[in-house]
């Protein structure tokens, strides 16, 4: 027995840019060309690559502690994902800093902050430069690694299964002392 995604192709949302410390949970984003915006709730697979040659990647891994001609050619010449985790997004504002700041003056006081991602709000994503939007995207959990632009962090977009169950599954152990 096997469950499995129906299929469906795996599409690039965006590449981390800036180098954060574990702990984060606000990333900067920069979006893949034709890449649709992350929505709020919609979970994402984060990869780190490591960086052939200088293999920092891996030697952060390993505590610095490894030399390199103990990592094995295979690992340090694959171009695989090294590390990969799954992020839920809490939320996508496109623009940087200044952009938001901007932003919240229009918004009028008393009223609840409008959603850049909801139907119909097309001004808030105007300016976006056309070789792929720059925003900051707010992750549920905390990084449990540093990031570094070397290591192409890298948010992928994966066909998911939703609502399954299995019936009738059981496990049996031998019976040892």
């Amino acid at each position: 027995m096997q469950v499995a995604p129906a299929g469906g192709p795996s599409l690039t949302v965006g590449t981390v840019g800036a180098s954060l410390a574990r702990d984060h949970v606000d990333l900067p984003l920069t979006l893949a060309p034709d890449a649709e915006a992350p929505r709020s709730g919609e979970w994402l697979e984060l990869a780190w690559f490591n960086d052939t040659g200088a293999d920092t990647l891996l030697l952060e891994l390993h505590g610095n502690h490894l030399p390199r001609s103990a990592m094995g050619k295979e690992l340090r010449e694959s171009s695989a994902a090294r590390v990969r985790t799954w992020v839920q997004v809490v939320s996508w504002m496109p623009g940087g800093p200044r952009e938001r700041q901007e932003e919240l003056k229009d918004e009028e006081p008393g009223l609840p902050p409008r959603d850049p991602l909801a139907r119909g709000d097309e001004p808030a994503l105007s300016g976006l430069t056309p070789a792929g939007p720059h925003g900051t995207l707010t992750i549920e959990a905390p990084l449990r690694l540093d990031l570094r632009p070397e290591w192409s962090p890298t948010l992928t977009r994966r066909p998911s299964i939703r609502e399954v169950g299995i019936e009738g599954l059981s496990f049996r152990f031998p019976e040892t002392a």
